[in-house]
């Protein structure tokens, strides 16, 4: 997570980062809070926004097997409405949100 925070701030460059989406595969999934946590505690987005996938898009290629993380960071001034919901996990290892 560090090193994602640290590419993501060096991307936007400074300034607030208004929206991260994060995609975990399904061996990160049980990690989902505590990356979430991470990148708010380094980013301090208006916005964070996570789903697990069977299938993770990269920079670079698609994984469909094996463990992956992406994440996708953007400043949209002006364009973000906050919204809160709340999230559980069920017992097949999927979150949904109420």
């Amino acid at each position: 997570v560090d090193e994602v925070a640290a590419a993501i701030r060096a991307g936007l460059g400074p300034g607030p980062v208004d929206l991260v989406l994060l995609f975990l595969g399904a061996v990160h999934v049980r990690n989902a809070e505590a990356m979430s946590a991470a990148l708010r505690a380094k980013l301090s987005p208006g916005c964070l926004m996570g789903a697990g996938a069977h299938g993770v898009v990269t920079r670079d290629h698609e994984v469909e097997t094996g463990p992956a993380v992406s994440v996708v960071a953007a400043r949209l001034p002006g364009s973000i409405s906050r919204i809160s919901a709340n999230s559980r996990l069920c017992r097949n290892g999927t979150w949904v949100l109420e």
